[in-house]
C-alpha cells in the first residue's frame, strides 16, 4: 500500500485528472473532445514528478525516527517473525 501511495498514485493522478477533465469537456460540448494525442504530456509529467517528490518528502518526515535510533534487523523471537525497526539504543549505566 505504501508503494502505491508514495509512487504510483502521484505518478498516475495527473493523467487521471486530465482524462476526467477531457471527458467532462467532451460531454459539455457534445463532441469527441481532446484525445490522448492532444494531452499536454510535458505538464502532466512535471506534475507527476512534483507530486512524487512531495509524497516522498511527506512520508519521510512523518515516519522519521529520532537521530539516536538504531536499526534492529528482523529476527525470530519465540518462534515468531519480528520485522526490522528503528529502536532507541540502550541507556549506558
Amino acid at each position: 500500500m505504501r508503494i502505491f501511495m508514495v509512487w504510483l498514485l502521484p505518478l498516475v493522478l495527473p493523467f487521471v485528472v486530465w482524462w476526467l477533465w477531457a471527458r467532462f469537456v467532451a460531454r459539455k460540448q457534445e463532441e469527441l473532445g481532446p484525445g490522448w494525442s492532444d494531452a499536454p504530456y510535458a505538464w502532466l509529467i512535471v506534475c507527476a514528478v512534483l507530486l512524487c517528490g512531495a509524497s516522498v518528502a511527506t512520508f519521510g518526515s512523518l515516519n522519521a525516527s529520532p537521530a539516536s535510533a538504531v536499526y534492529q534487523p528482523a529476527h525470530m523471537e519465540n518462534g515468531e517473525f519480528v520485522p526490522g525497526r528503528m529502536v532507541e539504543p540502550p541507556k549506558a549505566p
